[in-house]
């Protein structure tokens, strides 16, 4: 057992990426249903990265938090 409170340690993780092409979190919302509708417990529930490269403006974080957890989403990035 360790001595100290946490320990970092690499690890390998398959991930789903959503690429955001747009800015609209209302857009994106019905996107991630349009997704979901498609097969709907392939990624209930499941963790995915947000990537916004290719995004200029402005992202409204909270509106698409939202969205995110209203569909399930669990999401990680910025």
């Amino acid at each position: 057992m360790s001595n100290t409170p946490i320990e970092l340690k690499g690890s390998s993780f398959t991930l789903s990426v959503v690429h955001l092409h747009d800015a609209n979190p209302e857009v994106i919302r019905q996107a991630l249903e349009d997704k979901i509708a498609q097969a709907p417990a392939f990624l209930r529930h499941a963790p995915v990265v947000v990537n916004i490269a290719s995004i200029e403006e402005e992202v409204e974080w909270r509106a698409i938090n939202e969205a995110y957890r209203r569909d399930r989403f669990t999401y990680y990035g910025r």
